[in-house]
């Protein structure tokens, strides 16, 4: 009886304390038709938007014009951040008063935005309209930064949005080989502020 017992705890143990092994972000992906996945809800600035949970709270400052910018995730597995800056209306009036060319406060803010983010070499598409993409207010561009060599890149999808009177400028970063498949994923996450 004293065996059968042990027998018993044992399969117990096994059965229900072993758990399966999570699928990785690469199965998850694929699952998903090549977008990100498992969205879930951020609350950042007063505002809400659907971000997929393998892109991780990092804190981290390099992509960001602003030093004191806590609002970056990543995916390290993949070399994917993301990030959101809010600018006040102190701070657009700087940038406006320094860009007197530009007549749209949106489009003032995506350049500096650009122009301030940027280090290396780069290209830079034209600004899109994101109201007959995402139905916001904003305009959207694609920066490709490389090296001389060009056998590196970087590509950042820059959005810069006016919601209830707020600006903000959200951006995602990848590597050039698997920035094509994102492009989709950063119109989601546009589409799904409130």
């Amino acid at each position: 009886m004293r065996i059968f017992n042990s027998a018993f705890l044992f399969l117990i143990i096994v059965l229900c304390g072993c758990s399966y092994p999570e699928k990785s972000v690469e199965a998850q992906i694929t699952e998903n038709n090549m977008n990100l996945p498992d969205l879930k809800p951020i609350h950042i600035y007063g505002i809400t938007f659907d971000l997929s949970s393998i892109l991780v709270k990092d804190n981290y400052q390099n992509i960001t014009v602003k030093a004191a910018n806590d609002n970056s995730f990543s995916s390290v597995d993949y070399s994917i951040r993301f990030s959101v800056e809010q600018f006040t209306n102190s701070e657009l009036t700087t940038i406006q008063f320094v860009d007197t060319i530009q007549q749209n406060t949106i489009l003032t803010l995506q350049n500096y935005y650009i122009q301030n983010i940027v280090k290396d070499k780069f290209t830079i598409s034209e600004p899109d309209d994101l109201l007959t993409k995402v139905g916001k207010k904003g305009f959207i561009q694609t920066v490709m930064e490389y090296r001389e060599d060009k056998s590196y890149g970087i590509q950042y999808l820059i959005a810069t949005v006016s919601i209830k009177g707020k600006y903000f400028v959200f951006q995602l970063v990848s590597s050039k080989q698997i920035s094509p498949f994102l492009y989709d994923d950063f119109l989601t996450i546009l589409k799904s502020v409130r």
